[in-house]
């Protein structure tokens, strides 16, 4: 059965292997905004309400890859475009590799700036991992 864990290994994975993203970090985004260890491009994953809907649980994160953006703001278009094309890279993964889970079909992908202890730039989006579930109290690992 998949479970929180085998996603959360499942997208630290993609985020150690990918090429552009430096940090990864998955819990409350008040907590990344506030880390002085950030090197960027970041990739933080905030666990949102799942539910449990007839044989299915729907899992949900929400995603959000950000850069730093010079105070003049010279590489804005680069760290928007790139930001962006790491949100598709990261749903083609989810695509690709689904090992008993089924990513779901729609996602907005929406800029934000964000002036933390850092000024960045990037994309997030609601991610949403269908499992199936058959009520089986022996599924506890």
């Amino acid at each position: 059965m998949v479970t929180r864990k085998t996603l959360y290994n499942f997208l630290q994975d993609f985020a150690t292997n990918h090429s552009q993203i430096n940090t990864f970090f998955y819990g409350d985004l008040f907590d990344v905004s506030q880390s002085t260890e950030t090197i960027y491009p970041l990739m933080a994953v905030v666990p949102t309400p799942s539910s449990v809907v007839e044989t299915e649980i729907k899992m949900g994160y929400t995603v959000v890859i950000g850069d730093k953006v010079s105070k003049d703001r010279a590489n804005a278009l680069d760290v928007e475009n790139d930001t962006f094309q790491i949100c598709l890279d990261l749903l083609a993964a989810l695509d690709v590799q689904s090992n008993g889970w089924e990513l779901e079909s729609s996602a907005t992908i929406t800029p934000f700036r964000e002036d933390w202890k850092d000024l960045i730039d990037g994309h997030t989006f609601d991610l949403g991992i269908n499992i199936d579930f058959d009520y089986n109290s022996c599924q506890i690992p």
